[in-house]
């Protein structure tokens, strides 16, 4: 019996993990290092256009809140605030860091993905930002979080929702003095391609210089979801499109949308069959995709995206220092 209490040879089960589980405790020290002024230009530009929204006290809930970063300011700010998540480490981080400024009952918290939450229609606003949606990665379960979605919303209730372009689903490396991070993005097989948009598999290997020298690695699926795709899912749904931010939020490289709650849902027999519908457009299942990451280098880090065909290929490449 080895010191475990392990049988010796013995198989022990692989418990699944969520994206982000593996570093949850250093999500925030890694998006900083990498993306510096672009991380904090994109979170305070998108608190702004919340803040111009949302009425003082609203009710938010934040699907896919991660460690926080919205929830924790708006909750500061009196917003009341549900904070959704699937990762558990990731809503840990959220409770740790709240914990920390605010009363414990500033923001209530769920462990819980989007597609099984079950709403009562009373939130006056709803966010699914930074990337959310690229996790969900079938037809049928994108139907299923936007009708949870709203379903949580009062009539005439918002939605804010961002679909990256396809140039963010481009491999890269960055190389900062604290962190050096290897993601490879690729696509799935032709045969794989059954779903609207574009398939893809996540991989990451990272390594953290400072303050300690820690690795770790990640990897999952993700999908593009063509804009005109989730629109379509969402009207069928009650949420119609009623202001475009994309220009506004050019910088991030992806769609932004503020969506109304309206009582004009199709009946549910009938959203059933949009799926198939989207799955035979040609345009939607083949998008043409570019190396062309669109978030500039952070003057406070001095980061630098690197196609993979020329940068470094593992850590050994890689001196700990820049």
């Amino acid at each position: 019996m080895s010191s475990t209490g392990i049988p010796p040879g013995a198989v022990t089960r692989q418990v699944p993990t969520r994206p982000h589980d593996t570093w949850a405790e250093w999500y925030d020290i890694v998006y900083e290092a990498c993306f510096g002024d672009t991380f904090a230009w994109l979170t305070e530009a998108t608190l702004n256009s919340i803040r111009t929204t949302a009425t003082s006290g609203a009710r938010i809930i934040d699907f896919g809140a991660g460690t926080g970063r919205l929830a924790i300011p708006l909750a500061r700010e009196g917003f009341r605030v549900h904070a959704v998540e699937a990762s558990a480490p990731m809503l840990a981080q959220l409770v740790s860091k709240s914990s920390r400024e605010l009363t414990p009952d500033a923001i209530t918290t769920e462990h819980r993905d989007i597609q099984s939450y079950a709403g009562l229609g009373e939130f006056d606003v709803a966010l699914c930002v930074f990337t959310v949606l690229i996790y969900i990665t079938t037809a049928s379960e994108l139907r299923a979080a936007l009708r949870a979605i709203s379903d949580t919303l009062r009539p005439g209730g918002r939605l804010l929702i961002d679909l990256p372009d396809p140039s963010v689903f481009a491999s890269f490396t960055a190389n900062t003095p604290d962190v050096f991070r290897i993601v490879r993005i690729t696509p799935d097989p032709p045969h794989a391609q059954t779903e609207p948009g574009t398939g893809f598999t996540f991989d990451e290997e990272t390594l953290i210089k400072a303050p300690h020298l820690r690795r770790y690695h990640d990897r999952f699926p993700v999908r593009y979801w063509p804009p005109e795709v989730v629109r379509d899912y969402a009207s069928a749904c009650g949420l119609k499109v009623v202001t475009d931010l994309s220009a506004a939020f050019a910088r991030a490289a992806s769609t932004y949308w503020w969506l109304e709650k309206t009582s004009e849902a199709l009946p549910e027999n009938q959203r059933h069959d949009l799926p198939d519908k989207s799955v035979r457009s040609a345009e939607w299942r083949h998008a043409p995709f570019q190396k062309l990451p669109k978030i500039g280098p952070s003057r406070a880090t001095g980061w630098a995206i690197v196609d993979l065909n020329h940068g470094p290929q593992s850590y050994q490449d890689c001196a700990l220092t820049t």
